[in-house]
């Protein structure tokens, strides 16, 4: 299959109709119906239906659709390492809400000066994506929690520590609390971070099993928990320094006994690095102060 059938249907899949999409492309309509005909043939199923409002995915359609975006994305992200040898390109890293990117901003501030066309780019996700896309070769890099497997990726800790705690509204009877004890929410409905939950670190402070919790809400993104929290949804476990200021009338309590976690910047074991990755992982290796020790 042609990568222009690929572009093609990514197209109609954004475009939402056939005649748009082929206004978008540049193309005749009957052109672009007859090759995507053809590619359903090659397939052999049926990618998209036509209706009034116009064309509705399939459930294979929006699987295709999904490869289709990783297979550009790849060949975009290796065009981009070929040609940057000498000036610099562009480097991929899946990465949950943490402190730790800071130090990964300030390596690739310090590398933009060197390499001229350098580029960072983040995709924010839990650890299920960022494993996916480096598993893929999508991303260079993944900026993760909990464990990592030493047979298929190495690792190293990056930034500070992270400290948890629990996030409630101003007016809640448990806000006079200096600390938050396991007793005083184990038992209450709960709003919990993904990476924490699948990391078992939450569930192992807690002391107990998932179906055992009332857990009334997850997320990945710091920013949406103050608005579940304002709503009165449950109280939040999650990272201080993440959560946005001016949400509503919210207080931090911290842990007792106090439970942290530390970023790790993870890579494939056989990953063949582009010049931008390898400067960047050599750069963040040889500074102390945005890494720490390698483990192998």
């Amino acid at each position: 299959m042609e990568l222009r059938l690929v572009r093609y249907y990514l197209a109609l899949c954004r475009e939402g109709s056939i005649s748009k999409a082929a206004s978008y492309l540049h193309i005749s309509q009957p052109t672009l119906s007859r090759q995507l005909g053809d590619m359903e043939d090659e397939l052999g199923v049926s990618l998209f239906k036509r209706g009034k409002s116009g064309i509705v995915l399939t459930e294979e359609g929006t699987l295709f659709k999904k490869r289709c975006e990783e297979i550009t994305s790849l060949v975009e992200k290796s065009i981009s390492d070929i040609r940057g040898e000498s000036q610099g390109g562009s480097v991929y890293v899946g990465a949950a809400e943490a402190v730790a990117f800071a130090s990964l901003a300030k390596a690739a501030a310090a590398l933009k000066k060197k390499l001229p066309l350098f580029s960072l780019n983040m995709v924010a996700g839990d650890s299920v994506s960022t494993f996916e896309g480096l598993r893929k070769g999508i991303y260079d890099f993944g900026l993760t929690f909990g464990d990592v497997d030493g047979s298929l990726y190495e690792s190293f800790e990056v930034g500070e520590p992270s400290k948890w705690g629990i996030v409630m509204r101003e007016d809640d009877p448990l806000s006079s609390l200096e600390s938050v004890r396991r007793g005083d929410v184990a038992d209450r409905p709960l709003i919990l971070s993904r990476q924490g939950l699948e990391s078992g670190l939450l569930l192992h402070w807690l002391g107990k099993k998932r179906e055992e919790l009332d857990i009334a809400a997850t997320y990945n993104l710091g920013y949406n928990v103050a608005f579940m929290v304002n709503e009165g949804l449950g109280y939040a476990f999650a990272l201080k320094e993440l959560l946005p200021e001016g949400q509503g009338a919210l207080v931090f309590k911290p842990l007792e006994p106090g439970l942290s976690m530390r970023a790790r910047l993870v890579y494939r074991r056989d990953a063949v690095f582009s010049y931008s990755a390898s400067s960047f992982l050599q750069y963040l290796k040889e500074h102390e102060d945005l890494a720490g020790k390698v483990q192998k």
